[in-house]
């Protein structure tokens, strides 16, 4: 399911939604492919502390463990999207292969 804009303005901090726009076409296509490695890096790292609670932290309520999975969700789609870019690459780079040792 798409999520807009505002729902990831809601939950997310300003420099998460700036690596989220780089994973939105068609900013995701003009990246380098280190940039694109950097960047699935970057949010894994990120959706993977989601949630994490600090020893003093106190016990979440309802709506913060429902702000928590909505930020993994959209967290989750944007690396979702990063690696359907990549593998596209990938096959795109193995489709012009064959036509290359052609030549």
């Amino acid at each position: 399911m798409a999520r807009s804009r505002k729902t990831e303005q809601r939950y997310l901090s300003e420099p998460e939604l700036l690596l989220l726009d780089k994973t939105h076409f068609p900013a995701l296509r003009i990246l380098d492919p280190s940039e694109l490695l950097k960047l699935r890096k970057q949010l894994r790292e990120i959706r993977s502390n989601t949630g994490a609670a600090s020893g003093s932290a106190p016990a979440p309520t309802p709506i913060d463990i429902d702000d928590n999975r909505a930020r993994h969700g959209l967290l989750a789609a944007a690396v979702k999207r990063v690696n359907r870019e990549i593998e596209r690459r990938r096959h795109e780079g193995e489709a012009d292969a064959p036509s290359a040792q052609l030549a």
